[in-house]
């Protein structure tokens, strides 16, 4: 949230609490360094974490792309969603009918 506060990152704060969370020998380590004087280890190791967290946010944000261009290559563009969703996330569709074909009810 410091990155929000001092304007460093407005719109994405990667997750490097799970980074942090995932090496808890290594967090504990550079903290107890720092306790002691040695800031150099606390800021090595946080700035790995932060790097390797950005890295997998990255990855992440790649992933879903993907997976949405999939999802409306599928899909086949349809009418419904074809032209105004195109390269958009697509809606919440909660509620929404969905028909499989003649006979059939559909799904809530």
């Amino acid at each position: 949230m410091i990155l929000v506060r001092r304007g460093v990152c407005d719109r994405l704060l990667p997750p490097v609490s799970l980074v942090l969370a995932g090496d808890a020998d290594g967090y504990v380590r550079g903290l107890t360094s720092y306790r002691y004087g040695d800031q150099r280890d606390w800021c090595d190791f946080f700035s790995r974490a932060a790097i390797r967290a950005a890295e997998t946010a990255e990855l992440l944000a790649r992933r879903v792309g993907d997976l949405q261009s999939r999802w409306l290559q599928a899909a086949g563009r349809p009418r419904a969603l074809g032209r105004a969703c195109a390269g958009r996330s697509a809606p919440h569709t909660s509620g929404a009918r969905v028909e499989h074909g003649a006979g059939d009810r559909g799904t809530q």
